[in-house]
Parts: structure tokens; C-alpha cells; sequence
């Protein structure tokens, strides 16, 4: 392991189950020392539904030779509402992990000083809806964290929503960016510190921009138009930036057949799109 880099020569074994389904889903950070850490779930059919839970383990060095033993982060409360598509995500703010997974219509989270296991501090994020639908970033001073809710039940309608964690103030107040559909979520920081959030349906994907130091979102721009004849279940974007005011974004079509087709573009800060509002 250097600088956020990982080369393996052979498979390293973090995280171990007994049993079918008993270790799944997995994400990965970095902490401050360059060491990997990995959160996944377990699941476990019961009678009545299933108990899901949450764990956190983290290489011991940058050799990855030793693994720590995982850490449960959920209670037992929290693994009972746990469901088949239930996943954590972990994102590192100076000294604190910031670890958050979807159970029941929420938001769940808890943070705690990486350097101890023993004091975490529950950090729920608020309503959750979808399957997988949320990503979590860090920048360094933030964790950011955009997120399906649902407009109102029993509405199946669903809405990107944004809040970012610090560690003097815990999550911001809940900022809701657009209409969206299932399984359209991405987000990214670029290193002039904008945030880009991802998210669409019904043969669009959709874009808003915070910049730093401004408290809203700027107007929703188009970025990509998916013709009809090439939709077919959901789009499952993603997005990354490696550049100031420039990202790159990737999602899914199916052109016919059993052919599925990965597309890709760049986006501009300041480009204006070819239809802003992603309208015939």
C-alpha cells in the first residue's frame, strides 16, 4: 500500500464467513496512516425475516499481512430491520470514521476517532429509501453524502438528497437536489472542492453542482439522454474526477439483445449541455 494505491501479488484474506451470505457487499478506505479499511454486511435467514449486520475491519500495517477482527457497528435492533440489499459505506474525516448503511427507511451512521473501537457515537442520516442508492465521500474536512428519500409515503416517488458530516457539527441540514429513479446515484468532489451529484430516470441523467462556500445547488443541467430503444432495467452510474472543474461519468445501456454497453463521458464545470433540461 502507497499512496492510496494497493498492488497485490496474491489474494489477501480480510474478512472471513462461515457460511453462504455471511460476508458481502464490501467497500473500502483509506485511513490517515494509508491503511485499508473494509466495511461489510452479513445476512442470515431467520423464521421471521433475517438479521443483517454491519462490520468494519482494518489491515494492521500497509503489508496487509494481518487483518483486525471485525468490528460489529450495528446493534441488535439495527440487524433485525436489516434487509437483502442492506450495505455500509465508510469514509474518513481527519482523525474520525464516518460509517454509514441503509436498514428500514433510514439513514443509519455511527462515527467514531479510528484510533479506538470502543466509543462510537450513533449518526443517523434521517428517511432512506432504494436498494444500494446512496454513495459516501470524503474530502478530507467533509464527508459527503447523497442518498435516496422517499417523498412521501405510500409514494413510490423518490428524491436525491444531499448532507454533508463534520466533526463539530454532525450532518448538515438535508438538501433535496431532484427527482430521481432507482439504482441512479453517483457523486464526486473535484480538486477545486465542487461537489457533482448524479441522478435521473425515465431516460435522462441529470446533474446539479455545489460549489465551495455556497450553501445551495446550482440549477440542474442535462448530462446524458438515453434513447428508448436502448433502456432496459436501470442506468447504475458512476462518477469520478481527477481534475479542477472537469469529471468523468459512466452508466449503462442495452443497445438489444443480451448485449449491455458501459458508455462514458466528461463533463465541464462551465460547459453548458447539449439540452440543459434534458427535454425532447
Amino acid at each position: 500500500v502507497s499512496g492510496g494505491e494497493v498492488q497485490l501479488l496474491q489474494r489477501m484474506e480480510a474478512m472471513m464467513g462461515d457460511t453462504s451470505f455471511s460476508v458481502g457487499i464490501p467497500n473500502m478506505a483509506f485511513d490517515p496512516e494509508g491503511r485499508p479499511w473494509i466495511v461489510a454486511r452479513s445476512y442470515g435467514s431467520t423464521p421471521t425475516g433475517a438479521i443483517v449486520d454491519i462490520w468494519v475491519t482494518n489491515a494492521i500495517d500497509q503489508s496487509m499481512g494481518e487483518w483486525t477482527e471485525p468490528l460489529r457497528v450495528s446493534t441488535d435492533e439495527e440487524a433485525l430491520r436489516g434487509g437483502a440489499g442492506t450495505s455500509g459505506s465508510l469514509a474518513f474525516v481527519d482523525d474520525t470514521v464516518v460509517i454509514v448503511f441503509d436498514i428500514d427507511r433510514e439513514m443509519a451512521g455511527y462515527t467514531w476517532d479510528y484510533r479506538m473501537d470502543e466509543e462510537l457515537v450513533s449518526e443517523s442520516a434521517g428517511d432512506f429509501f432504494g436498494t444500494h442508492d446512496y454513495i459516501l465521500i470524503s474530502d478530507g474536512e467533509r464527508a459527503h453524502l447523497a442518498y435516496h428519500r422517499p417523498v412521501a409515503f405510500p409514494s413510490a416517488d423518490e428524491v436525491m438528497s444531499y448532507r454533508y458530516w463534520t466533526p463539530e457539527d454532525s450532518w448538515s441540514e438535508r438538501k433535496d437536489v431532484g427527482r430521481t429513479w432507482p439504482h441512479a446515484t453517483a457523486m464526486t468532489v473535484d480538486l477545486e472542492g465542487n461537489v457533482w451529484v448524479f441522478y435521473g430516470g425515465e431516460g435522462a441523467v441529470r446533474f446539479r453542482i455545489l460549489r465551495p462556500g455556497e450553501s445551495e445547488f446550482g440549477p440542474e443541467r442535462c448530462a446524458v439522454m438515453i434513447p428508448d430503444l436502448r433502456q432496459a432495467g436501470y442506468p447504475w452510474l458512476a462518477a469520478a474526477a481527477a481534475t479542477e472543474g472537469r469529471v468523468g461519468l459512466m452508466w449503462m445501456e442495452k443497445p438489444g439483445g443480451e448485449v449491455w454497453e458501459v458508455k462514458f463521458r466528461t463533463l465541464g464545470r462551465d460547459e453548458d449541455t447539449v439540452d440543459m433540461a434534458c427535454s425532447d
